[in-house]
């Protein structure tokens, strides 16, 4: 093989890369936003109408496709695509709107589990963060998660984390205890049960995350996973809103509007392109590097903020550990390539 198809088929996978890293500084982005201008919402009512939003969102993206793919596009009609094309369109609609016409029991099984999973990973993070504080919770999840993924997307997705994807991982929990060492405190909320909640939230995330990949692979589309994400939470929305519905200003509305439609719906979906394209046990890579990605946008939005020296050699650490996940080969594949 030439150095110009290796170079060539890496492209894919950088795409992959690329989106992913797009979602995770938007979403540091949104928190940032968050804990800057919309802190005094309370944390139920912001949940329900980013999701209610993103749920809408979602949807009429759905409908737009829908449309979309109806349409004669530039005056081509059937008859001038090649079989292949047109089979492969085919395909790819009836497996997306099988979910809502004919119905796939295993399908419909873990989108039924995605949505239990997310609910109870937004109730166990809550109770986490109220026993332990955002710091130490932070701390914890970011060591217990990555052992979570790792065997969940084994025995569900019968995926294999290479050692570079460990080492690499290994440094950024590395840089991402050196950033926070100032800030982790033991305290007497540090109890068997609160770690028992943060990991269980943990798990529950970890198996989003694992189902969202295997519906991918079960060929939905990224927008219909989005919208199947937050029909629980979209639900609830409708039912518990109008009960406890927090005055606000109308800018504060608005705000928490687009918030569910840019970050929850068009974030949401650029991830799950990015995840075709690789693994789900990569993402904890982009968990550990979240102390970067947030401090890159406390320093730009909030003035005066300033670091130690500490952190910024824990922001170097985990720098160097997403480098040396992304690009440097994996060594099973470097082996292969040596003994050809």
């Amino acid at each position: 093989m030439s150095i110009k198809a290796k170079r060539w088929s890496l492209t894919p996978k950088f795409i992959s890369y690329t989106l992913v890293t797009i979602y995770f500084l938007g979403w540091s982005l949104k928190d940032v936003i968050i804990k800057t201008n919309l802190a005094f919402v309370d944390s139920a009512t912001l949940s329900m109408v980013v999701s209610l939003s993103a749920l809408i969102t979602a949807f009429c993206v759905l409908q737009v496709k829908r449309v979309w793919r109806n349409l004669d596009r530039g005056g081509r009609g059937a008859e001038r695509r090649t079989r292949n094309d047109a089979r492969t369109e085919a395909s790819t609609t009836s497996l997306t709107l099988s979910v809502l016409r004919d119905p796939n029991p295993r399908v419909l099984f873990k989108i039924v589990l995605l949505n239990i999973c997310m609910g109870s990973a937004l109730y166990l993070s809550t109770v986490a963060v109220d026993l332990l504080g955002p710091f130490n919770g932070a701390v914890i999840d970011v060591v217990i998660y990555p052992i979570c993924l790792t065997l969940i997307a084994r025995f569900l997705l019968h995926e294999r984390a290479s050692r570079t994807f460990f080492y690499g991982l290994a440094i950024s929990i590395c840089g991402f205890g050196i950033f926070y060492y100032d800030t982790f405190y033991v305290t007497d909320s540090l109890t068997l049960l609160s770690i028992l909640a943060i990991a269980s939230a943990s798990f529950s995330y970890a198996s989003v995350l694992s189902l969202i990949k295997s519906l991918l692979n079960d060929g939905l589309s990224p927008e219909m996973i989005v919208f199947c994400r937050f029909l629980l939470l979209g639900a609830l929305a409708l039912y518990i809103l109008p009960q406890t519905l927090q005055p606000l200003p109308v800018g504060v509305w608005i705000s928490l509007i687009l918030l569910g439609m840019l970050c929850y719906t068009l974030l949401s979906t650029l991830l799950f392109y990015g995840l075709k394209g690789v693994s789900a046990t990569i993402i904890s890579i982009f968990v550990a590097a979240g102390p970067l990605f947030s401090a890159i946008f406390t320093w730009l939005l909030i003035p005066g903020t300033t670091y130690t020296l500490i952190q910024g050699a824990g922001l170097a650490v985990i720098v160097g550990g997403l480098l040396f996940t992304m690009l440097v080969k994996p060594f099973g594949a470097r082996r292969r390539e040596d003994g050809e």
